[in-house]
């Protein structure tokens, strides 16, 4: 009885730990999406601040900055400009400037951005389907070719040693404290693409087929 007590024991504090590790999350809207070629889609970035409760919860002392990136295969996909990427108004800050910083690259899309430091109110997320999401950014994203590609989540280092990404209203640094989630693209022909193919094999076999039946005559 005694050995059957410690091995509960031990299994209920084992519990406990990893009921412990559960933490904050930044993830995508989707874990997979299904593309066609040529269509832009998007992709929202979204703060989940305890990935142990179901549904995606808030940060209680609200956010006051962040400073992320987005990670794609240039060969499969593009964005376009800054104008395809979308925070929401508590955080179109970056510093003391009324604009957040966007820069994009080959295979890349980096965003910082805070509440406005003279007079702006937290942000605490919106209204997403009837649920209130800590959405960072929506990023449209324009697939180039066929095929399936990685879009992954990452920190956008701070600017020097005294400075920190994520900090919540309360100031807390919240750096160390989170997870990227990174999700996966499939991208098909465009169904017109699809319906040219078909008729160009159709019309090829037809061919054949006549041809065959001209040799059976001669």
């Amino acid at each position: 009885m005694r050995d059957l007590r410690l091995l509960w024991t031990g299994a209920v504090l084992l519990l406990a730990a990893a009921t412990a590790q559960a933490g904050m999350i930044i993830h995508f809207d989707q874990d997979m999406y299904n593309l066609t070629l040529g269509v832009p889609f998007t992709a929202s970035v979204i703060l989940d601040a305890d990935d142990a409760t179901a549904g995606d919860q808030v940060l209680a002392e609200g956010l006051f900055s962040m400073s992320f990136e987005l990670l794609y295969d240039s060969a499969f996909a593009t964005v376009t400009g800054i104008d395809q990427v979308d925070i929401p108004s508590s955080l179109q800050n970056f510093g003391a400037a009324s604009t957040p910083e966007i820069t994009l690259g080959d295979g890349f899309v980096r965003v910082r951005a805070n509440i406005s430091v003279t007079a702006g109110p937290l942000y605490f997320g919106e209204d997403i389907g009837g649920s209130t999401v800590m959405r960072l950014a929506t990023i449209s994203i324009t697939p180039t070719a066929v095929g399936m590609f990685g879009l992954n989540l990452g920190l956008f280092e701070p600017l020097g040693p005294s400075q920190a990404a994520f900090v919540d209203g309360a100031r807390n640094v919240l750096d160390d404290e989170i997870a990227f989630v990174p999700a996966e693209a499939e991208v098909v022909p465009e169904p017109t693409s699809l319906l040219a193919l078909m008729v160009i094999f159709s019309s090829a076999l037809l061919g054949r087929r006549r041809n065959r039946g001209r040799g059976l005559i001669q």
